[in-house]
């Protein structure tokens, strides 16, 4: 006998779909929105609408400078040389990234929209108080715009944040505290 998995496995397991779509070189993330059991949005990384897209179009600040090696026989013995695929200029060209850099200002500013944004865009206003399953963890600017958008949960492979009312006996307040749990799901 066949038994169904829980939601949270089901709306991973969508946003492991949803993810293929993902227009980026390095990395395939996706992201949906659900209130109420239905999905109100999805999303994945890449370009914005009507822009050159990483993987479709080369347009990756990152991924269009890269090392290659080229082996060329030189007085009889064979040698070794390093340049870049991009643009044949020797290894590190000028346009080279380097590794750690900023991916949000520079030379090596990333292009591409993240999945949770994506999928909040596409959401907009129905994203008040519902939960956002995405195939990674959301980073810090993601995590500022979940906020931002009134969402209650986000759950990922081996993650979940969830929010919860600080209670204070003398004042009412409309603050939040995010608290973080381990949850049994794991990548099929």
């Amino acid at each position: 006998m066949t038994t169904r998995p829980s939601w949270q496995d089901y709306y991973l397991g969508i946003a492991d779909s949803v993810a293929v779509r993902a227009d980026c070189t390095r990395r395939r993330v996706g992201a949906i929105v659900v209130k109420d059991n239905s999905i109100i949005s999805t999303g994945y990384n890449g370009a914005p609408p009507g822009e050159p897209g990483c993987l479709s179009d080369g347009a990756c600040p990152r991924g269009r400078h890269y090392k290659k090696t080229r082996y060329y026989e030189y007085s009889d013995t064979m040698t070794r040389g390093d340049y870049c695929g991009g643009c044949d200029q020797p290894w590190p060209c000028e346009f080279t990234v380097a590794p750690g850099s900023s991916y949000d200002t520079g030379p090596g500013a990333c292009i591409a929209l993240h999945a949770e944004q994506n999928a909040l865009i596409r959401a907009g206003d129905r994203s008040q108080g519902a939960t956002l399953f995405c195939t990674e963890e959301p980073c810090e600017a993601c995590m500022r715009l979940i906020r931002g958008a009134g969402i209650e949960a986000v759950v990922w492979y081996g993650g979940r944040w969830t929010r919860e009312l600080k209670k204070k006996p003398s004042l009412i307040l409309k603050a939040w505290r995010w608290t973080q749990a381990l949850v049994r799901s794991e990548r099929p």
